[in-house]
């Protein structure tokens, strides 16, 4: 069974890290990567086609719901 691949995106870092840590417990996940801020964001989703992405709602310049606009326009 192929893992579920997932980005994290969040501005702090105390915060990704902890999602990090939890969700490599799993073994049935894969972190495709983890982004600081909106722009790496998108960039990351682009590339790496994840499964599931987290967002961080508020974050400076692009926040979680500009991203999430961003993905559901991606083709």
């Amino acid at each position: 069974m192929k893992p579920i691949r997932i980005v994290v995106v969040d501005d702090s870092l105390t915060i990704r890290a902890m999602i990090e840590t939890l969700l490599e417990r799993d073994r049935r996940v894969e972190i495709a990567g983890i982004a600081r801020n909106g722009e790496e964001a998108i960039a990351m989703i682009r590339a790496e086609k994840p499964d599931v992405v987290t967002l961080d709602i508020a974050m400076p310049g692009k926040d979680g719901m500009t991203i999430l606009d961003g993905i559901m326009d991606m083709d």
